[in-house]
């Protein structure tokens, strides 16, 4: 693991008080100046959307292109869009953190794997937590350019777990989708 994580983590950590989900408000960026270059925020906004409120410019700068604002299910796989639709919003909504590795293909072809941490924040007057979310880049690989779906970035997640943060974790069988949902080339 990335020792960035462990500074991501502490840094959650330090924001959460007697909170089971630390608010957003509390987060600091000053505190993690060196990741923010890799941090996305991301919220559910309806039951499709999953807003990328901000996107890390380094991430920006290996996908070739700043996703910021977009619905992120554009974005991705078909299967993982069905992951994504059925169970992320469990994840968003239990006091859970999640890691694993997302599988992304950037504008120019390349399949980039990035190693990712996933925090859920809380923010007053939304009805879904927000995602905090730091990825660093482990391997890229590459592949032939695949013109039928140039515009998906995310086609694949693998090595995801649901770690529990001392409340419970979602009612998820990740066992069901860790095979539909990794890219396979």
């Amino acid at each position: 693991m990335f020792k960035e994580f462990n500074q991501f983590w502490e840094t959650w950590q330090s924001i959460k008080f007697d909170q089971k989900i630390p608010k957003r408000c509390n987060f600091k960026p000053e505190k993690v100046a060196n990741l923010l270059g890799d941090i996305s925020i991301y919220e559910w906004q309806e039951p499709n959307v999953l807003y990328m409120r901000l996107v890390g410019m380094h991430l920006a700068s290996l996908m070739g292109v700043d996703t910021t604002g977009y619905n992120y299910m554009e974005w991705v796989s078909e299967e993982v869009g069905e992951f994504f639709k059925k169970e992320w919003r469990k994840i968003f909504n239990n006091p859970c953190a999640l890691t694993g590795i997302f599988q992304n293909r950037n504008k120019s072809g390349r399949i980039i794997e990035n190693s990712f941490m996933a925090l859920p924040l809380s923010v007053e007057g939304l009805e879904n937590n927000q995602m905090l979310i730091l990825e660093k880049n482990i391997e890229i690989k590459d592949l032939v350019y695949d013109s039928k779906s140039p515009e998906i970035i995310t086609l694949g997640i693998k090595d995801i777990e649901i770690i529990n943060l001392g409340y419970g974790l979602p009612d998820i069988d990740l066992e069901y989708y860790k095979e539909s949902i990794i890219y396979t080339g």
